[in-house]
Parts: structure tokens; C-alpha cells; sequence
């Protein structure tokens, strides 16, 4: 008797064990929606900083200006208070986001031009390189490849500041692409589903 009632005892730890990594698995998953929301924050303040830009009337070849940094770095400070689960405000974020937006007019103007696109993996690409004058081709060369080099970045420092694993990776990267699809101006080559369109 004394047999059966450990074993009962043994089956019902066991049973409470079980229920308790399900319940570890169950709450442990994905935040898709907090992820797109940070993406979509990190693009609009990308393109209100380039806006920013483009009305100083300061003359600087790296694009520093008063109180830029201080600007940036309330929004996004609020960007985190809106959605803490996500921190897309570390001090390598905004450098990055600088970076960016320093070039940002210049790859708007190629998009427009129908010369570059943005891929379903994040990255920015050369689409149609015969409307560039062979001067162009160097230069439009060396800011395709800058720009992917800080979404890789970017995109690392997301996952690292927010404890997401390697294997999610494609889901940031997912969310980033969609932001700079649709933030993109008229005329870019976007691909989705694997086929190529102009905006």
C-alpha cells in the first residue's frame, strides 16, 4: 500500500513539473508586435532626423549640429517608456541611426531614381545600375554598402540589447524590412514574396 502511495506521489510531482515548463514555454515566445513596433519607431526617427537636417542651414560634412544628439536621444527615450520591452536607445543604437541619417537623402534620391531597392533581408541593394553615370557607380557602390554594414549592426545591437536569440533573427530582420519598404519613397524596387516591384 505503502508502494502505491509513492507512486502516486511520484506521478503527481511529476505531473506539477511538467505543468510548470509548460507554463515556462507557454509565456516564453516571440514579441513580433513590440519588435515591428521599436522597427517602425527607429525608421520614423530616422526620417525626422533627416528632415531635421535638411533645415539647418549649418554647413557640416558629418552632419553635427547643437542639441541634435540631446533631440535624439529624448525621442528615444520615450520610444523605450512606450514600449520597454524593446530598447532600441543604447548609446551604439544612436550612433548608428546618425550614421544613417546622414545619408539617408542620398539614397532616397537613387530609390527615387529607381537605382537602388530594398530586399526582403533588410539590406539595400544596386536594382538597376545603367542609370548611374560611371563616376556615380564608385560612390553609389561605397554608400550600399556603409548603409548595410550599420543595418548589420543594427540589427545585432537590437538583439543583444533585448536578449533575443540567434534564432529570431529573421523576425527582426523581417520587422526592419518592412519599416524601410514602407518609409521608402516613391519609385524604390521593394521585394516581397521573393518578386521585385517599383513603389
Amino acid at each position: 500500500m505503502k508502494d502505491v502511495s509513492k507512486q502516486v506521489k511520484k506521478v503527481i510531482i511529476g505531473l506539477i513539473a511538467i505543468a510548470l515548463v509548460s507554463c515556462v514555454t507557454v509565456n516564453v515566445h516571440f514579441p513580433e508586435g513590440a519588435v515591428q513596433k521599436a522597427a517602425d519607431d527607429y525608421v520614423k526617427e530616422l526620417y525626422r532626423v533627416k528632415e531635421e537636417e535638411k533645415k539647418q542651414t549649418e554647413k557640416s560634412s558629418y552632419y553635427v549640429f547643437p542639441g541634435k544628439s540631446i533631440i535624439v536621444s529624448i525621442s528615444f527615450i520615450s520610444l523605450a517608456n512606450a514600449a520597454p520591452e524593446m530598447k532600441v536607445n543604447t548609446t551604439k543604437a544612436q550612433a548608428i541611426l546618425k550614421n544613417q541619417a546622414s545619408r539617408l537623402a542620398k539614397i532616397d534620391k537613387y530609390k527615387s531614381m529607381g537605382v537602388l531597392g530594398e530586399n526582403s533581408n533588410g539590406m539595400l541593394v544596386v536594382k538597376d545600375p545603367s542609370k548611374l553615370k560611371k563616376l556615380e557607380q564608385k560612390m553609389i557602390d561605397k554608400l550600399v554598402s556603409e548603409e548595410n554594414e550599420d543595418r548589420k549592426d543594427l540589427y545585432s545591437e537590437v538583439m543583444n540589447a533585448n536578449n533575443i536569440g540567434a534564432g529570431q533573427k529573421s523576425q527582426v530582420i523581417s520587422s526592419f524590412s518592412k519599416s524601410f519598404i514602407e518609409n521608402s519613397p516613391k519609385g524604390t524596387w521593394v521585394e516581397k514574396d521573393g518578386a521585385w516591384s517599383q513603389k
